[in-house]
């Protein structure tokens, strides 16, 4: 066999952008985040994020037994995506690190958007307090409104309807977005803001992109990217 059969016949390792973006991978990387978040609240128990309260209704009413049980199934699934991506981990050195390092970036961008609409609101004291507060933000409102909302409005739509995917997939991320941006504001949603278009138009901009980096990178990237750009508020 000459050398450019043997290239050709070469198996190509996995991509970063296609494991990166799995949702074996998205789980992984954000487990030790849920972890940070539930020791802040030890400490902070006020601390918990507006939409938090919706998932703590839906297992108020587990007792320990059942609380045990959610948590076991929880470390056994992580257990299963540890090893579901063994493979990609050893192909990809640095997989969680380069994922960390594009959701900084991510937020980085976020951040600088929101400094010029100069619509900020830099008036948390508590640092402990309010890190777990953005933490949370990152964790549960990315799964309520992209991973929730706007998966489901794609697999509505897209998968049983037969949409276009090209033209579902922004108009999910808009009204997730516009959605997002509605819960924060007091009288409208669980938050406690003041009504402000200037703001309900800055948090729906940055709602659908988080929407967009959510369908091109992933659930996990979303999360982090989120909860940093909360954390750079600080």
């Amino acid at each position: 066999m000459s050398p450019k059969k043997k290239r050709k016949n070469k198996k190509k390792g996995p991509d970063y952008f296609v494991v990166s973006r799995t949702l074996a991978a998205s789980y992984v990387f954000i487990v030790p985040l849920l972890a940070l978040h539930e020791a802040g609240l030890i400490f902070h128990k006020g601390a918990a994020n507006g939409t938090a309260v919706i998932y703590g209704e839906l297992f108020a009413r587990l007792n320990w037994v059942g609380a045990v049980a959610l948590n076991l199934f929880l470390l056994a699934l992580l257990c299963f995506a540890i090893y579901r991506t063994r493979s990609e981990r050893q192909h990809l050195s640095g997989l969680y690190a380069w994922m960390f390092l594009e959701s900084t970036l991510w937020a980085a961008a976020l951040f600088v958007i929101a400094v010029l609409f100069q619509r900020i609101d830099l008036s948390i004291r508590e640092y402990s307090r309010a890190f777990t507060m953005a933490i949370g933000a990152g964790l549960f409102e990315e799964f309520l409104f992209r991973f929730l909302l706007m998966g489901g409005l794609i697999l509505v739509f897209h998968r049983g309807l037969g949409a276009p995917k090209n033209a579902i997939v922004p108009l999910a991320a808009v009204l997730a977005a516009v959605v997002f941006s509605l819960a924060h504001h007091e009288g409208v949603g669980l938050g406690t803001d003041p009504w402000d278009w200037g703001v309900f138009w800055l948090r729906t901009l940055l709602g659908a992109l988080l929407g967009a980096i959510f369908w091109w990178r992933g659930f996990g990237i979303a999360v982090y990217t989120h909860a940093l750009y909360n954390v750079a508020l600080l």
